[in-house]
Formats: C-alpha cells, sequence, structure tokens
C-alpha cells in the first residue's frame, strides 16, 4: 500500500493514520510527505508495533518511510535513502525464495530529470528478482488519461525520464493494465478543480502474472487517494 498522508507531525494524526493504515492488513507500507525526522523514530516505531524505516524530512515537509507488518516473511538486505527525504529504498528478499527491490519515492515538485535517473541506476545494479517502485511520483505517464482540467504538462523532462525507465527496466504500471482506457485519479485540488493520477506503482514485467488486484482507494486525512496492490507469490 502506497499514501502521501500529506504530513504525520502531530502526534493525534500520526496516531490516527497508522491505526487506519494498520487495519488495512497489507504487508508493507509506503508513505510519502510525511514531515517525520529521525527524533520522532522511537514514537513511530513504538506506535506502529513492527519494524520500521525511515528516509528523514523536515518537520513541515518531505519525508518517506516503509512500515513492515508481521504478516509474512521476510528479511532486509541494504537500505538506501536521500539526503532530502524523497527516496527510501530497501533490498528485501521474502519467504526465503524472492529477492525484492522496494523503492519508495516522493517526486519533487520541481521539474529534476536527475532525480529519476537516479531511481534507474539504483534500479540497474540490482541483482535480484523483481523491482517494485511506488509512490506520489508528481508526475503522470499519460496526460490524455491521468490529468483532469490541467493546461500543461508538468514536469517534462521527470516524465520523459520515467517513460524511458519502463522500457529500459521492464517495468509495467499493473493499475494502467487492469484499467487500460479508465479515467481516475490519485489527486485533487479545488478552486478550481484539478486532479492527476501522480501516485501509482511500476513492477518488473513478470510481476503481472501475481497481481490478484490493484486500487485506487479513498482518501483519508489527504488530498491524495491511498493506492493498493496486492500479489500473490504463492502462484509460482
Amino acid at each position: 500500500m502506497s499514501l502521501n498522508c500529506r504530513g504525520l507531525g502531530g502526534l493525534e494524526k500520526r496516531r490516527d493514520v497508522l491505526n487506519y493504515i494498520k487495519q488495512k492488513n497489507f504487508s508493507i507500507y509506503l508513505l510519502q510527505d510525511t514531515h517525520l525526522t529521525m527524533e520522532d523514530y522511537n514514537q513511530i516505531r513504538s506506535l506502529w508495533g513492527f519494524e520500521i524505516f525511515l528516509s528523514p524530512g523536515k518537520s513541515n515537509a518531505r519525508g518517506t518511510a516503509i512500515l513492515f507488518n508481521n504478516n509474512f516473511e521476510y528479511k532486509i538486505y541494504n537500505e538506501y535513502k536521500d539526503q532530502e527525504g524523497n527516496l527510501l529504498v530497501l533490498e528485501i528478499n521474502i519467504y526465503d525464495k524472492y529477492d525484492l527491490l522496494v523503492l519508495n519515492i516522493y517526486g519533487p515538485n520541481m521539474d529534476n530529470p536527475d532525480f529519476f535517473l537516479k531511481i534507474s541506476e539504483i534500479i540497474s545494479d540490482f541483482n535480484g528478482d523483481f523491482v517494485i517502485l511506488a509512490g506520489d511520483f508528481n508526475l503522470v505517464q499519460d496526460p490524455s488519461l491521468d490529468y483532469y482540467n490541467y493546461k500543461c504538462i508538468n514536469n517534462k523532462k521527470s516524465r520523459e525520464v520515467v517513460l524511458r525507465m519502463k522500457d529500459i527496466h521492464a517495468l509495467t504500471d499493473p493499475w494502467r493494465v487492469k484499467h487500460e482506457n479508465t479515467c481516475r485519479y490519485t489527486w485533487c485540488r479545488n478552486n478550481p478543480t484539478r486532479k492527476a493520477r501522480l501516485d501509482f506503482f511500476l513492477i518488473s514485467n513478470e510481476l503481472m502474472a501475481l497481481v490478484d488486484n490493484v486500487n485506487i482507494a479513498a482518501r483519508y486525512r489527504s488530498d491524495h487517494s491511498r493506492i493498493e496492490l496486492h500479489l500473490i507469490f504463492n502462484k509460482f
């Protein structure tokens, strides 16, 4: 599950959002725009109850986190994070069988293709089985389907890098595969109304055979919807 939570700075929202997403009973949770620093780690770890990893931002900006549930077997091999809180990467093994590269991103608001080029380099260096890249990209893949009431395409250079990265690393957008021509959005703003599908998964092509469901779910205390990906690994 992935969610731009629009800040977890306050204790009340922190506790409420963590309780809310825990009830969804996913295995791995990717959070963006957390506003968490390393000073918050012990409290967040206590509130969540299970293992977490932070790429700290500032108390009022950025920050990413990956939270684990205790409902599956996994091991952490390597961790990478940037200095700005926009990227958190884990190499993990699940069920003593599959090595996954899990990348949680909070794409820069400004057009910064170097950020996505770095992600492409990280994927190139990975020698495991599958890649799962997800988060708030702050861009769209297909303007004709993923924008509503936009006058221009945002972050054009970054978007070009993401599209090339999909080809280079054989990555697929599972939501678009399952909902080929559907217009659904993960972010919206009023006055004037604007909508965009800024949040999505990109996964290794081979994983599509294991996708049971992919969903854009309801918003909760954020202007972003959460996105959900269900994979059934015992199909192998």
